[in-house]
């Protein structure tokens, strides 16, 4: 009984020692996390609607087999990776998804929407996760 009492101890120091090193090193290699909203509605009829609103990345209303290209630009007053991700939400895609920039830089996201003829109709709201982290 005592032999496993040995081997429990420095397992469980080693995974909470594991954890803690992850949290530390995730703080500290991050410098922000950053959401945009992004959203369309799917109509019938052909009509296009437009959203010029800078809250978000609006595509307004839009028909099927609609595309459309709208674009954000993000810069860092540090040398950065900037890493972008879709979150649930169809027909979009961004390029680039990664960039490597210098402190003072600019860059800028083509985000692209494109509806195939065969969407369903309906309002559609996902968003675009933007983390800038050390190189």
């Amino acid at each position: 009984m005592k032999k496993h009492h040995f081997i429990i101890i420095p397992v469980i120091i080693a995974v909470i020692t594991s954890i803690i090193t992850g949290i530390v090193y995730n703080s500290y290699n991050i410098y922000k996390i950053e959401t945009i909203d992004v959203d369309y509605n799917i109509t019938e009829g052909g009509t296009i609607g437009i959203n010029a609103d800078t809250d978000a990345i609006h595509f307004g209303r839009v028909s099927p087999g609609f595309s459309a290209e709208r674009e954000f630009t993000v810069s860092s007053d540090k040398d950065a990776v900037i890493i972008t991700e879709l979150k649930g939400i169809d027909y979009v895609s961004l390029n680039p998804s990664y960039a490597q920039i210098k402190a003072g830089e600019k860059i800028s996201f083509k985000v692209y929407l494109n509806i195939p003829e065969n969407a369903l109709v309906g309002y559609h709201k996902g968003e675009i996760k933007i983390i800038t982290r050390r190189p």
